[in-house]
């Protein structure tokens, strides 16, 4: 009897073990100078239970420098690289729906590459990769559309003086037109 309850708590815990997956997007993330963006990265969740032992690192790819980390519960910064000190959080709420997401503060061009988002608790564990590029500077965008506003407003005013401009002409050749054909003459 021991062994055959044995055998089926192995059985359950491999068919757990085999329904545990992280997901990332496939798609990269657009992340514009000076705001924030989040990280997407969700895992398989049964419950309560798989929180217990939950682990959440966040790492870039290229390099595994430590973006964020959490276990026993609370979020474990020592070892997180300087770079994004102060700037990285997780969504705590969002763990029993299985949200694995980091959001980043004051997002940086150097912030731009892969990040690996690893997940593991009583379920099993797994990872996945985010993609992040970098826009246009949101400065740059406002100063482009500043000038793009000034050069529509200048060109509108051209056109108005341009107007008044033939208007005064036609009126002018009109009253010479006029006292012509009276028979007086503008000195």
């Amino acid at each position: 009897m021991r062994s055959l309850l044995a055998v089926l708590l192995a059985i359950e815990f491999r068919f757990a073990l085999a329904l545990f997956k992280v997901h990332t997007p496939k798609v990269p993330v657009t992340a514009v100078h000076g705001q924030y963006t989040v990280l997407r990265c969700s895992f398989t969740t049964l419950g309560e239970s798989s929180l217990q032992m939950l682990i959440i690192s966040w790492q870039r790819a290229e390099t595994e420098e430590l973006v964020y980390s959490y276990y026993y519960g609370k979020e474990q910064l020592s070892r997180q690289s300087p770079q994004y000190s102060g700037r990285t959080s997780l969504f705590p709420e969002e763990f029993k729906r299985g949200n694995a997401s980091v959001k980043l503060d004051q997002v940086r061009p150097e912030d731009a590459g892969q990040y690996k988002c690893f997940v593991s608790n009583a379920q099993g564990s797994g990872e996945g990769i985010v993609s992040l590029i970098f826009a246009e500077w949101k400065t740059e965008v406002l100063t482009r559309n500043r000038w793009i506003i000034a050069g529509v407003l200048v060109a509108a005013e051209f056109i108005i003086i341009l107007i008044l401009i033939v208007a005064v002409c036609q009126k002018r050749a009109s009253l010479e037109n006029g006292i012509k054909q009276d028979g007086l003459s503008i000195t």
